[in-house]
């Protein structure tokens, strides 16, 4: 699949304010790639677009796991193949180092705990540069999986009026979280193995011990405050996979005999880019 050449100049010095932090020093590294500076650690993302691009294409943001990096993501989950067809841009965003902890394995920082900085700045600075500098993301969604699917969760909380979906694959809202969540509207997708006993749900009882609300839990509460009853309605994908729709803004997958993973063509049987993106054309 052809990726339009991104024609950038080094842009040194102009800065995009994101909670009182800047990404800066935005410089093109080749093959769609950029290395920046945000609150004086340094940064790298990916960005993608469609060959027609016009005024009214989206934005998708992608958050790879732990121990993985942007480039590997990409190459793994090729969101791009899909998203281009329906006229969305890709920024893949690079996790880092924990700079608290030099150990750390490579992804998101402040995801679990509550000590140290967060990354909130950078995918906020780094989204809204995107957006300003290739005029793309009038509507602006982002997905993750694992790790950054726990940032996923609490973007849902802390930023909601900013995107306007959110999908998690195999990501949890963490404790203190949960406790600071603000009753505000956003729509969002999860996705479950029903083996994955790192994800809370009462449905295979794994939240029995976890000091974590449970998914089921979660997605009550986006329920609520979207103003949406708790009827879902139910389709088959296939006999193993099962998606619950609460209208548009609140939907569950659930795949039987699958574990901890972004399922596309694999034993799942299915291809979840394209299930993300129905849910955020409808958002």
């Amino acid at each position: 699949m052809k990726v339009k050449a991104l024609l950038v100049s080094l842009l040194m010095g102009i800065l995009f304010c994101s909670c009182g932090n800047k990404i800066e020093n935005v410089v093109s590294t080749g093959n769609n790639s950029f290395s920046c500076t945000v609150a004086g650690r340094e940064r790298s993302f990916i960005y993608v677009e469609p060959e027609n691009k016009n005024n009214d294409t989206k934005l998708v943001v992608l958050l790879h796991g732990a121990e993985d990096s942007a480039l590997n993501f990409q190459s793994t989950i090729h969101f791009e193949e899909e998203a281009f067809k329906r006229n969305y841009a890709v920024l893949y965003l690079q996790g880092e180092l924990n700079p608290e902890n030099k150990s750390a394995a490579l992804g998101w920082v402040n995801t679990y705990t509550k000590a140290g900085d967060d990354d909130i700045d950078y995918v906020m600075g780094t989204t809204d540069y995107i957006k300003k500098t290739y005029k793309v993301g009038k509507k602006t969604y982002i997905a993750g999986f694992s790790q950054g699917a726990f940032l996923i969760n609490k973007l849902a909380i802390e930023k909601a009026n900013k995107f306007d979906g959110f999908a998690s694959v195999a990501g949890i809202m963490v404790k203190h979280v949960w406790e600071q969540r603000k009753n505000k509207q956003a729509a969002f997708f999860q996705i479950n193995g029903l083996k994955d006993e790192l994800i809370p749900m009462d449905l295979n009882k794994s939240s029995k011990y976890s000091p974590n609300p449970s998914v089921e839990t979660v997605l009550e509460y986006f329920s609520q405050t979207n103003k949406l009853g708790t009827d879902y309605v139910q389709e088959e994908i296939n006999k193993d996979v099962k998606l619950l729709k609460n209208k548009d803004k609140v939907w569950w997958m659930l795949i039987e005999d699958y574990h901890h993973g972004w399922p596309k063509n694999d034993r799942a049987n299915i291809n979840v880019n394209e299930y993300i993106l129905d849910f955020f054309d409808k958002n």
